[in-house]
């Protein structure tokens, strides 16, 4: 029904799975998926969210199914207490890792990085670079 409404004005909805310590519903990528595809709407996407994978216990890399769904991906350390924190240098095979296979399943788009915004000067610059570095080591987006 919201893809139907979003439509009219030309917007796209972006479907997010999210971790079984969040709720009860849409808890894994595959079941939001298929989701997507059963409401079947030009204008419904799905999101993958990393950390939220990652709580999941899902593979990281594995888009079997569903790598053209993505439209957007989310990224962040998943701390103890499952506090989000900004990637950093001992990620960096991970991050090498992960862009390897979303380049492998054809994916082109967007990127974030979920964190706390009060250390967005330091450790988000340092992210970046991070990532940056990262992409390059796993060959460079074409």
């Amino acid at each position: 029904m919201t893809a139907g409404v979003a439509k009219a004005y030309g917007m796209r909805v972006n479907f997010e799975q999210l971790n079984p310590r969040a709720c009860e519903y849409g808890t894994s990528t595959k079941k939001v998926a298929a989701l997507v595809r059963e409401v079947g709407a030009s204008n419904l996407a799905l999101v993958v969210d990393f950390y939220h994978r990652a709580v999941a216990g899902e593979p990281v890399g594995d888009f079997a199914g569903f790598q053209d769904l993505i439209c957007h991906t989310h990224i962040s350390t998943c701390g103890a207490n499952l506090e989000r924190g900004y990637p950093d240098m001992k990620d960096f095979a991970y991050y090498v890792e992960l862009f390897s296979d979303l380049k492998k399943a054809g994916y082109h788009g967007t990127m974030s990085i979920e964190a706390p915004a009060e250390n967005l000067p330091r450790q988000g610059e340092a992210a970046l670079k991070m990532l940056r570095l990262a992409d390059l080591e796993s060959g460079g987006w074409a």
